[in-house]
């Protein structure tokens, strides 16, 4: 029994962990619905699906995507389920709690230097 309680346990703190790494700018900017934090994070041209409707889509296009998506699903808050950090790439998914429903989010990065970009998004009802 005490075995099974260290394992949940290293899994809770690597879980907490995992959260405390993500970008707080990113969680911040998509917890607020803050379009314009999230256009400063994307790439010049974006992998960008929202609710299975998706393509490659300049920074502009993405943005105006992402504004007219708020505008239908206000956020309330962002809650970061997975991040796995690479040193060249990034990945996080979690839930965006908005006043029409939850959505997964998955989020791809890229980071050259010290920049990290969004280069594909995806918005998909849970």
């Amino acid at each position: 029994m005490k075995f099974g309680k260290k394992i949940i346990l290293a899994f809770l703190l690597g879980a907490a962990a995992m959260t405390a790494q993500a970008n707080p700018d990113i969680i911040r900017a998509f917890s607020g619905g803050d379009v314009q934090r999230i256009s400063s994070f994307l790439d010049s041209n974006v992998d960008l699906t929202i609710e299975h409707n998706g393509g490659q889509k300049s920074k502009n296009q993405a943005q105006d995507a992402i504004a007219s998506f708020f505008r239908n699903h206000r956020p309330s808050n962002f809650s970061v389920t997975q991040k796995i950090d690479k040193e060249k790439s990034g990945l996080l998914v979690g839930v965006l709690y908005t006043n029409s429903g939850n959505y997964q989010v998955l989020i791809l990065t890229k980071k050259d230097g010290f920049k990290e970009s969004i280069h594909q998004l995806k918005i998909e009802g849970k």
